[in-house]
């Protein structure tokens, strides 16, 4: 028997002991958390904040460590984290898929593969929505995920950026500032689709992970603007930020770069979406935008329930409808997704979703269907690929409940 048979057989063994389930005590967590840690870890914070978040962020619960057993030994492991999506006036639960690991000796055997095929049977007992990752290329596709999410920034050099002006005093945040900061980043979120809610339990769990917060006062101390500094190379990277209105965004893009002065790097790069504050203000510098689509890879997203999610965005379809030429007319619209069809159905700027088949068939693939609701890719692109029977007034539909979007989920809010 050759070699590759032989290797064969023992993988299809080792995966016939495998149990597959969440972490049954105290012991099998701080386990799970050291390989994740072990394997994934690039700064001495992850396995402290890993440990802690089983009983600290908000919506963890011990069954979210899922793990793969082999022999009573550890594996591979997972960490599952419960957030709330936000796609314009919808609301949609969605598990978010992080530090997956399997350990050197048993990868490339199909463990990691059953065990993220295990927890996402496990959120749709769970009633999720979606899920989210933020994953390596040409792997995670094949359970479903498609890439949803663009990377944006926007980069000059430190001198040009020297050029703004900061009357405010900037300091280093303080745990005390948080309920602040999450009023400022609010405020910013509003033309952004795919953000997740964030409270001040979210950024005091992580707190510990990302440190390095600057806060803009004005005269009498109040929190106008803030952001939070990475580094890469020559570049100092403002991975967030929120100001209070426009016109701080000058304030900010100054401190920043009085930052990257004070330690010689030549440039300042700003991670925001197109509609951001501070991209709107940079259009008059001389200063490069960017925005990275990775094909199979970065930020992904699959639907574990199509049904209720599309039952879970009636509010932000009808506020779309509300605007739109098909608010005074009765209008059909079913979307065909292999062997099941959603009918989506509007009168008078009511909608109802049924999962059943209806008139004005529009046939998408999985992936389309989630590029739609994400605003990832434009309708008309799938409308003129020729796989629908439909009128004016269903085309009409289709264009008001998938708009163009900027999907987007801030470095913070990522697992």
């Amino acid at each position: 028997m050759s070699v590759f048979h032989l290797q064969t057989r023992e993988s299809n063994a080792r995966l016939d002991r495998l149990e597959l389930l969440a972490v049954q005590s105290e012991e099998e967590l701080r386990k799970a958390v050291h390989l994740m840690a072990l394997e994934l870890a690039s700064d001495a914070t992850a396995e402290l904040w890993l440990g802690s978040a089983a009983s600290n962020y908000p919506g963890f619960r011990p069954e979210h460590t899922r793990i793969a057993l082999f022999d009573g030994e550890i594996v591979a492991a997972l960490r599952l984290t419960t957030e709330t999506l936000k796609i314009g006036e919808a609301r949609l639960r969605m598990g978010g898929i992080g530090w997956v690991v399997t350990a050197s000796e048993f990868r490339h055997q199909g463990i990691a593969s059953r065990l993220l095929r295990d927890t996402m049977a496990f959120m749709k007992a769970q009633h999720y929505h979606v899920s989210m990752l933020f994953g390596i290329p040409n792997f995670y596709d094949q359970f479903g995920f498609a890439t949803s999410l663009v990377d944006h920034s926007v980069s000059l050099d430190t001198i040009e950026a020297l050029n703004c002006d900061n009357p405010f005093s900037v300091h280093a945040a303080k745990p005390s500032d948080i309920p602040a900061m999450v009023k400022l980043h609010q405020r910013g979120e509003s033309g952004i689709a795919c953000t997740l809610i964030r409270s001040t339990s979210h950024v005091k769990n992580k707190w510990v992970r990302f440190s390095e917060w600057y806060v803009l006062r004005d005269e009498r101390g109040k929190v106008v603007a803030y952001f939070l500094v990475g580094r890469n190379n020559n570049t100092l990277n403002v991975e967030e930020c929120a100001v209070e209105e426009f016109g701080l965004a000058s304030a900010v893009v100054a401190a920043a770069a009085e930052i990257a002065d004070l330690e010689s790097r030549a440039r300042v790069r700003f991670c925001v979406p197109p509609n951001h504050d501070l991209s709107r203000y940079l259009q008059q510098f001389r200063a490069t935008f960017e925005a990275r689509r990775d094909r199979n890879a970065g930020g992904m997203m699959a639907m574990i329930d199509v049904g209720e999610t599309l039952e879970s965005m009636i509010p932000e379809w009808e506020s779309r409808v509300a605007q739109s030429p098909v608010r005074e007319v009765r209008s059909e619209l079913t979307l065909v997704l292999g062997s099941e069809s959603f009918r989506v159905r509007t009168n008078r700027g009511a909608v109802d979703v049924a999962a059943i088949s209806g008139r004005n068939k529009l046939t998408v693939t999985n992936e389309e269907l989630i590029h739609l609701l994400s605003g990832y890719r434009s309708v008309s692109d799938v409308l003129n690929a020729a796989r629908s029977v439909i009128n004016q007034d269903a085309r009409n539909l289709a264009s008001a409940i998938f708009p163009d979007r900027l999907p987007f989920v801030w470095k913070f809010d990522r697992f």
